[in-house]
């Protein structure tokens, strides 16, 4: 079991349509597939861009910190279990990547 995904080394993949899907392979080969299955106050085109240019960043990186800050208000990750990961407000300037 992980103890955390922010304590892994992770391969995240992202995908923007309906809803962002996350999967994570940690070094330990367990696959953590996870959903924002709800977003409230997405607060529109621009921020729409910027997500844009973060998915394009997300897929020239390999090792991240498992925390995406964006403008939205509230979202609910969930993993492969269907149980809820972690519901929090978001912040994008938050946003870090790692070497």
């Amino acid at each position: 079991m992980l103890q955390s995904l922010e304590e892994c080394n992770t391969n995240v993949l992202l995908t923007f349509g309906h809803s962002l899907k996350l999967s994570v392979e940690s070094e330990l080969d367990q696959l953590w597939k996870l959903e924002v299955v709800k977003v409230v106050n997405f607060l529109g085109s621009e921020h729409h861009r910027q997500f844009d240019q973060l998915i394009s960043k997300l897929w020239q990186q390999i090792h991240v910190v498992f925390r995406i800050y964006t403008k939205m208000k509230l979202v609910q990750v969930w993993s492969t279990q269907s149980q809820i990961l972690n519901v929090q407000s978001f912040n994008f300037e938050n946003f870090q990547f790692v070497e």
